[in-house]
């Protein structure tokens, strides 16, 4: 039975440019490359290498130090092309345990913070 091919998965397409040492190679190519060291040792080191790279990102993703939500956030305080800026509070109810986002005036909530975030983006 054929293994399935690795393809990139929608998360990971943003940071493929900042993947180094393919050696011109596409990184699904890499990815999918099993050299053996004893023939080609320049081609399996840098497939462990970009193994390794995008090993690192998803572990990072899945600790969450790559939520999206934190894109939003720097939108939200005015880190946009635009010049614009607002100013943002961000703090945990003691009560609730809510999160709370403050845009300016306006009051966003979530039970956690990439929520709270995600409603003010989207308001």
């Amino acid at each position: 039975m054929a293994k399935d091919k690795w393809t990139a998965p929608a998360w990971l397409v943003e940071f493929l440019p900042l993947i180094h040492n393919t050696g011109g190679n596409d990184v699904a190519e890499m990815m999918n490359g099993n050299a053996d060291p004893r023939v080609n040792l320049p081609l399996s080191t840098l497939q462990a290498c970009v193994k390794s790279q995008v090993s690192l990102l998803a572990t990072l993703r899945d600790r969450g130090y790559l939520d999206p939500s934190f894109r939003d956030l720097r939108e939200l305080c005015g880190h946009v092309e635009d010049g614009s800026h607002s100013a943002v509070k961000i703090f945990q109810d003691d009560a609730t345990k809510s999160w709370v986002v403050n845009v300016e005036r306006s009051q966003y909530y979530g039970n956690s913070l990439a929520e709270a975030i995600r409603n003010a983006k989207g308001s």
